[in-house]
């Protein structure tokens, strides 16, 4: 059981290795490349460019180019499984982008890897040869192992009738002659004989290192040797030099160079959109300097007046700072005459010399306390100060604040000047017609009087719309007065009138009977009312 563990172990890292080597020979046409294969596809990044180099084809869905957050990269590695998936047929994938993103399953890249390397590395097929050997390789292998025996037909001393089991891949004459068919230079394939087979297989796996580039420790020469490398290890390591053999051969063709060509074109372009929405981008970050620098104006304007401000403080301060400087300078004289003083008396007395030492730090305490009295007055000073900034600060936001409060007030009184307005014409309207009726009414009422009616004398609407508001309701109110004592006076003279009648007619006989016009009295009132 340990020594299987062991083994696995081994596998592993040679699948590593390999694979590691085989997707940085793909991504070295991006200049990419990869430090460890179980990370090295965590953001996707490196992954979509994998499968566009794989492909030959161009993944056009967005993705992101500097994925920062978890979400981002498996966005990324999604598209790119979505690509292998739906547009290069790729079937049977078994990791999902969040297992690539993880990082924390080494099995299922390194299945990821041969699946990629099957489908895209395969040699040509050759349909008459499905049933190669009767073994139980599958296609892959069975292309992979002609592609072999297609290649070493020229020897005539290698014979791969036994697959990857053929005795010329033990003593490494098959190795050998791959190294030599690779490059005709690199090495004199008669110098090598069957039987040194320990010899070959060294010497073949450290040729494959420096002339083709493979990884000379995939295989163990002492395991080749004996016969004891399993099928799984022969096959990675000679698709690693089919791999090689077709990396040649595709660099020195036109199509290839073509397809470069082509790829450098389509990249341009995106610089070119890309160059265009920078010039945008420039575009708009022009227009917000130049908010900005607006913003900057009025903040330089509110600056200059602290400013002014603080240079009235620091002029007191400065003030005060002389005053200091003065105050100390006289001191520190009347210390050093102190001290001169003390010198003489030294000699002249211990005693004298003790009173002056008490005189020296007397002054010295003087010197101090007013020294701390001019630090408290500073320190309070500076903080006055910053209570006129805050103050400041408060009093420009309480004036915006009004003026702010102000425009709404004017706003509001402009509407309702307007709505009082069409509320006056409204008003004026109506009284000037009822005023209208009312004369109308009068007409009526004296149209069997034998006198006329007073012309009715009112200022037209035009007129009265030119009047100051109090003379217009005065005036129309006058109007109203007028008609309605006048309407008063005639109903009650028309009543006292229809009584005398009443009385009148109850005098007469009862075969008088009086005939009223009914039709006239229409006919006159109308003519009235026009007039």
């Amino acid at each position: 059981m340990a020594e299987q563990t062991v083994a696995a172990k081994k596998w592993e890292e040679v699948q590593k290795k390999a694979f590691t080597h085989w997707v940085n020979s793909q991504l070295g046409k991006r200049q990419q490349n990869i430090e460890q294969l179980i990370d090295g596809f965590s953001n996707g990044i490196k992954l979509i460019t994998l499968v566009e180099v794989l492909s030959g084809k161009k993944i056009n869905e967005k993705w992101s180019q500097n994925p920062k957050l978890k979400v981002h990269k498996i966005t990324n590695c999604y598209i790119a499984l979505k690509f292998l998936a739906e547009e290069c047929r790729l079937q049977n994938i078994t990791i999902s982008a969040e297992d690539i993103v993880n990082a924390d399953r080494m099995n299922l890249v390194l299945g990821f890897c041969w699946l990629l390397l099957r489908h895209f590395q395969a040699p040509p097929s050759d349909d008459s040869s499905d049933a190669h050997e009767g073994n139980k390789a599958n296609a892959f292998e069975a292309n992979l192992l002609k592609w072999c025996a297609d290649t070493l037909s020229v020897y005539p001393d290698i014979d791969l009738k036994d697959g990857f089991k053929s005795d010329c891949f033990h003593n490494a004459k098959a190795l050998l002659g791959l190294i030599a068919e690779y490059d005709k230079n690199s090495l004199d394939y008669s110098k090598f004989p069957p039987g040194d087979k320990l010899n070959n297989c060294n010497q073949a796996l450290k040729l494959g290192e420096s002339v083709i580039g493979i990884p000379g420790d995939l295989i163990d020469p002492a395991e080749l040797a004996e016969g004891k490398i399993s099928d799984s290890n022969m096959v990675l390591y000679l698709s690693l030099i089919y791999n090689a053999y077709k990396e040649k051969n595709q660099g020195q063709t036109k199509e290839n160079i073509m397809k470069r060509i082509s790829d450098l074109e389509a990249h341009l372009k995106v610089l070119l959109v890309e160059n265009e929405e920078l010039k945008s981008i420039k575009g708009n970050v022009e227009l917000s300097i130049k908010d900005i620098e607006q913003q900057l104006e009025v903040v330089t304007e509110e600056k200059n007046a602290l400013f002014l401000s603080k240079e009235e403080r620091e002029t007191e301060l400065g003030s005060l700072q002389e005053s200091y400087s003065k105050e100390k300078t006289e001191l520190e004289g009347t210390i050093q005459e102190l001290e001169e003083n003390i010198n003489l008396l030294k000699s002249a007395s211990g005693e004298n010399q003790h009173q002056l030492e008490s005189a020296k730090e007397e002054v010295k305490k003087e010197r101090d306390s007013i020294r701390e009295e001019l630090q408290k007055t500073k320190d309070k000073l500076n903080k006055e100060k910053e209570d006129l900034l805050a103050e400041n600060d408060l009093l420009t936001a309480n004036v915006r604040r009004a003026q702010r409060a102000r425009e709404e007030l004017e706003e509001r009184m402009k509407q309702s000047q307007e709505e009082h307005s069409k509320t006056i014409h409204l008003l004026r309207k109506h009284l000037l017609q009822h005023v209208r009726d009312m004369h109308v009414w009068k007409v009526f009422l004296e149209q069997d009087r034998e006198y006329e009616s007073e012309d009715l004398h009112l200022e037209m609407e035009p007129e009265l719309e030119s009047m100051p508001f109090a003379e217009q309701i005065a005036t129309v109110d006058t109007a109203i007065s007028e008609e309605n004592t006048k309407l008063d006076e005639l109903l009650k003279e028309r009543q006292e009138e229809d009584a005398a009648l009443a009385a009148k007619k109850a005098a007469l006989p009862p075969s008088v009977v009086i005939v009223v016009d009914k039709k006239k009295d229409k006919d006159q009132a109308k003519k009235a009312a026009k007039k």
